[in-house]
């Protein structure tokens, strides 16, 4: 911030330096740019398919819809997830997961960030319960609990199952997932 008003200064004038502040004062408090610092509740329903098997495309694929709320208002959108899991468990059995990303919009807040772990369980009938920890690192700061079953009756495989915030959790305006930062310039190094 300082080297902003420095910059706005030097060409602007020493006037900068009294409006300025105001200006970045203004922005920084605008609806937009606010962001949360109170534990968020998140939840609700996703239903989905399995586009791609971990077998075929090296990671287990997987979309569909978010139906539920952001507190307290509806929050409606999308998610998609892609995971790697050990060897898929016998019937009874439990098989780990051990990487992936994942991203969801909740009516228009991207979220996202990595597959912290978790577990996959052999109903036996047909069926997977997957229980991934997701990582937020795009969108806030946290933990969201996703618990799906996966049925492999019909095809494409469906998914059903609910994904809410874990205590503590904070969600707030913030980059898309998969945004990058602008990359910096090394001091003294030319703009293109």
């Amino acid at each position: 911030m300082i080297v902003l008003i420095a910059y706005c200064a030097r060409i602007v004038g020493r006037a900068a330096l009294t409006v300025l502040p105001a200006i970045v004062a203004v922005l920084l408090l605008a609806p937009g740019s606010v962001r949360a610092t109170e534990a968020t509740t998140l939840a609700g329903a996703v239903t989905g398919v399995e586009l791609c098997p971990q077998i075929v495309c090296g990671v287990a694929v997987f979309i569909g819809r978010f139906d539920g709320a952001l507190d307290g208002a509806p929050g409606d959108g999308r998610w998609w997830v892609l995971v790697n899991h050990e060897e898929l468990p016998l019937p009874g059995d439990r098989a780990g997961i051990t990487r992936g990303q994942w991203g969801m919009i909740v009516g228009e807040l991207p979220l996202g960030g990595v597959i912290a772990g978790g577990s996959i369980l052999n109903n036996g009938d047909g069926t997977l319960t997957v229980a991934p920890v997701l990582d937020l690192r795009a969108g806030g700061e946290g933990t969201l609990a996703l618990f799906i079953v996966i049925d492999h009756a019909p095809f494409p495989p469906s998914v059903t199952g609910n994904v809410t915030a874990s205590a503590g959790t904070v969600i707030a305006p913030g980059p898309a997932p998969g945004a990058r930062a602008p990359a910096r310039r090394r001091s003294g190094e030319a703009t293109r």
